[in-house]
């Protein structure tokens, strides 16, 4: 793709995250996007295939940009323990606020849930590496028993998601934004230090 096309797929981008903030999903239409990039509704078929599309690509960049950021949160604190459950925890505290910002209905959600696969493994690796890091400077630091970082990581990760599905499963509202995520968080951050402190020495 050209700059000049990546400049304007960036632009709808922004217009599109605009819209989903100011509306919500449900609400934003096509129309409202080509209206806030200054490009009429047919074009943004050129560069996306339908309203999903655009939503997944505006989550995925928001996606990278949060956990980039939470990852160098993180990177002070002094023990690997600490960093992932900050880590997992910060991961669940973003997820709320993706779906507080564009005020996803539960029906939505669970109707767009294939497409967020897309994003998900998207994202996934760098998590993965990024948490397995943390494992193996848990291991050389000795706060660690040896474990294997990879398999260990994908195991914390499926946790915090199950813990986080569970929560919009059962949530008995109609928008998942309605979730109450502090007994979510406190569930989380218990079960994970449950889990590290299994594998300490």
């Amino acid at each position: 793709m050209s700059a000049k096309k990546d400049d304007k797929r960036d632009a709808i981008l922004q217009a599109a995250a605009q819209c989903f903030s100011r509306f919500g999903y449900d609400k934003t239409t096509l129309q409202d996007i080509g209206d806030a990039a200054k490009l009429n509704k047919a074009s943004l078929y050129y560069y996306f295939r339908n309203k999903e599309d655009l939503f997944v690509q505006v989550v995925l960049l928001e996606a990278e940009r949060y956990l980039g950021a939470l990852q160098e949160q993180v990177q002070p604190l002094m023990r690997a323990t600490d960093k992932i459950v900050a880590y997992l925890t910060g991961r669940l505290e973003y997820y709320r606020q993706v779906l507080n910002l564009h005020q996803l209905s539960i029906e939505n959600l669970q109707r767009l849930e294939p497409m967020f696969d897309d994003v998900y493994q998207a994202v996934r690796g760098q998590e993965l590496a990024f948490l397995g890091e943390l494992l193996s400077e848990g291991v050389t630091d000795r706060e660690f028993l040896k474990l294997q970082p990879e398999r260990t990581a994908d195991a914390l990760l499926t946790v915090a998601d199950g813990i986080k599905h569970e929560a919009v499963q059962r949530a008995r509202t109609r928008f998942a934004h309605e979730v109450d995520y502090a007994p979510v968080q406190e569930k989380l951050t218990y079960t994970l230090t449950l889990l590290l402190n299994g594998l300490k020495k």
